[in-house]
């Protein structure tokens, strides 16, 4: 791999906030200011309690949730919502 390539992140998280509206009007802040990157090649494991957001994190990175705020890039591009361009055998989601 040339070395510049480790400084270019394979996905990158920046400043995500996601929302819920509960109830009609109740808001339920699951996800505040959450950056981070992961480079080619990295293995990454997310660990918190119950309800802390981790599935909602990685349904927005998959594309599959969209953030109330924040933006979420892959290879250069910005996610906007699922993709079959994406797969490749790659990278997958699983429930819990």
């Amino acid at each position: 791999m040339p070395q510049n390539d480790k400084l270019v992140p394979k996905i990158s998280c920046r400043n995500i906030r996601k929302v819920f509206i509960q109830k009609g009007k109740q808001q339920v802040h699951v996800l505040e200011k959450v950056s981070l990157d992961v480079y080619q090649n990295e293995f990454l494991v997310i660990l918190g309690p119950g309800q802390s957001g981790k599935s909602t994190l990685l349904r927005i990175i998959a594309g599959l949730e969209t953030p109330t705020e924040g933006k979420v890039v892959l290879d250069g591009k910005r996610i906007t919502g699922p993709g079959q361009d994406r797969g490749h055998g790659n990278a997958g989601l699983r429930a819990q």
